[in-house]
């Protein structure tokens, strides 16, 4: 917009919204963090060798010995449009439902490796978990339906315990 004077506005700058759904770098692109894929991937875990199940594969594993790179992956420059998402709250006056906006992006490219510190994650078990994240969806709307992604490849990398997704 122009100001009265005809002179250019200039541009607001991106502000953190506490809804948004992605985060965005500093040059304003948006992108999915370390937090999303590694939560992912310890959700699948739950699912997969849970509670009350005899396994070395635990959450507290995938958090301590698995690291993305890069920390921040760049999936678009501008969101694809929002959609509405109900919350839920239980308030001092009873229930509560409300409806928020969450952003998405249509078919964005993911690309980023992992590096595994744990030799009891083998190849096998991730792939197992990524398979899985496939059907439980990435970000913050997987329980409507959302951010489930088809697995292009995964390609082992030649150095020790390092992999890529």
């Amino acid at each position: 917009g122009e100001t009265p004077e005809g002179e250019e506005q200039p541009k607001k700058k991106w502000k953190l919204d506490p809804h948004a759904t992605f985060t965005r770098t500093k040059d304003d692109r948006i992108c999915i963090e370390e937090k999303n894929i590694k939560g992912l991937m310890k959700e699948c875990v739950q699912t997969l060798y849970g509670r009350g199940r005899k396994s070395t594969i635990t959450q507290k594993l995938v958090s301590r010995a698995v690291f993305v790179d890069p920390p921040q992956i760049i999936i678009a420059d501008e969101i694809s449009g929002t959609i509405p998402m109900p919350v839920h709250a239980i308030t001092p006056q009873g229930p509560r439902t409300s409806i928020q906006e969450a952003d998405f992006v249509k078919q964005p490219v993911v690309k980023f490796m992992l590096k595994i510190a744990a030799k009891e994650i083998t190849e096998e078990i991730l792939k197992e978990l990524l398979t899985l994240g496939e059907e439980i969806g990435l970000g913050a709307v997987r329980t409507l339906g959302y951010g489930k992604y088809h697995i292009v490849s995964i390609k082992k990398i030649d150095a020790e315990g390092e992999k890529s997704a």
